[in-house]
């Protein structure tokens, strides 16, 4: 059987190089970023950091903290919907990656349980 476990610490840095490269720029750069918007970024930041520390670590904790902050990813792609933060679609590919990633995750906690 394929074991995922090793591919997650790559797939986060994919996903995050991917979107910070590529993100279009704000439907309006002058528009005021409400205070849940700016609280949810810092805690999925923060999320992240800890996903990155536990996996390389290879802490227990580590893949659960993944799971989490692919959950708080997909919430930053809905508020990126709900704020029209960016026109057009680009909502739907943090969605997608962000699923992804959450369900590699579950699969490697599941696989390491």
């Amino acid at each position: 059987s394929f074991d995922v476990v090793p591919f997650v610490p790559g797939a986060w840095i994919a996903v995050v190089a991917s979107i910070l490269l590529f993100q279009p720029a704000p439907s309006d750069p002058h528009a005021a970023v409400p205070a849940w918007g700016l609280a949810l970024v810092t805690v999925f930041w923060a999320g992240l950091f800890a996903t990155i520390f536990g996996l390389v670590g290879k802490r227990t904790w580590g893949m659960r903290a993944s799971v989490a902050t692919a959950g708080l990813g997909m919430t930053v792609a809905i508020a990126c919907l709900a704020t029209d933060h960016h026109t057009g679609a680009w909502w739907g590919y943090e969605m997608g990656a962000f699923t992804g990633l959450g369900a590699l995750s579950l699969a490697a906690l599941r696989r390491s349980a």
